[in-house]
């Protein structure tokens, strides 16, 4: 199993590029340049400057322009859909004629566990990853949180006993349905002003809550790609710096290979809370939908009543 995983991180990448200034090319007397006829609110904008510098006959005729240029696109969109609703229904078809899923539901939970006293329990992990009863003693070696697929209902023993007894804390749980192949994104929350840290005057909002982006990818068998991006974020009051709200935000990307029907733990951090140690991770479980793959059916089409 391949995992990558990226925790609480924002990446930048830029490219240079190396531009060399040159003299503006001498217009004619009563002339304005007109951008190429590639794009119809270039022409538009081009036309209001016209009308506007006095030059109607160029006015009129770069709008013809647009407006040709817009029923070209227009035409060339239709084109593109209907091909790619052919392209849908044939991929429809196949799947249905293969048994290929089409459909996931995704599950995904986040926990905050206390390892101080999930050491002092005894609580062994191994449990869960070998499929065996979900035990706790003084006995038992404490492992630690395994990163990888574990077995979807021993773990879920386990988590219900550890949150009975204090100890866990699921703080997040979503549950979406998802197409093979498609982007699909959740979004539980609000939004909350942010401002500088001198001024109260908002200068932007920001998504507060949870966000949740999927994309499942078949591989084969048994097996799918996902492509997880999760945001918890808190906008509460009692962040604030020098009268300006500021929100703290827990991430987790991670692109993993998932079996279907088995849970998966996609990512683990710690962090020191008083006297204890906190630990959160995030588990990732997808099933295949109860819904199978149909084939499309043919548009009627003609008087379809029989005599």
């Amino acid at each position: 199993m391949r995992t990558f995983i990226l925790l609480s991180c924002a990446a930048f990448v830029c490219s240079g590029t190396t531009l060399q200034a040159q003299a503006p090319l001498p217009q004619q007397p009563g002339k304005q340049s007109v951008p190429a006829a590639t794009d119809v609110a270039h022409l538009r904008e081009a036309v209001d400057h016209l009308r506007k510098a006095g030059l109607s006959e160029d006015a009129d005729r770069i709008e013809r322009q647009a407006d040709e240029l817009l029923v070209t696109k227009q035409q060339e969109l239709q084109r593109k859909q209907a091909e790619l609703d052919a392209l849908q229904a044939d991929i429809a078809q196949l799947q249905a004629e293969t048994g290929i899923q089409n459909s996931y539901v995704v599950e995904l939970n986040v926990c905050e566990i206390s390892m101080t006293q999930f050491r002092r329990w005894g609580v062994d992990w191994g449990a869960i990853i070998d499929n065996r009863p979900f035990e706790t003693g003084a006995s038992l070696n404490p492992g630690i949180l395994p990163i990888g697929p574990v077995n979807s209902r021993n773990l879920r023993i386990a988590m219900d006993a550890l949150a009975s007894n204090g100890v866990l804390k699921e703080i997040e749980k979503a549950t979406m349905m998802t197409s093979a192949n498609r982007l699909s994104r959740l979004h539980s929350g609000g939004v909350t002003p942010v401002s500088h840290q001198a001024d109260t005057q908002a200068v932007e909002w920001k998504r507060s809550g949870t966000v949740i982006e999927v994309k499942v990818v078949p591989i084969g068998g048994e097996i799918v790609l996902v492509e997880l991006l999760a945001e918890l974020s808190d906008g509460g009051d009692h962040a604030v710096v020098d009268a300006g709200k500021i929100i703290g935000t827990n991430t987790v990307s991670a692109t993993v290979e998932v079996p279907l029907g088995s849970s998966t733990i996609v990512a683990y951090s710690s962090a020191s809370r008083g006297t204890e140690e906190i630990g959160r991770f995030t588990t990732l479980t997808v099933n295949a939908s109860q819904e199978k793959a149909k084939p499309p059916v043919a548009p009627m089409s003609g008087n379809t009543n029989k005599q």
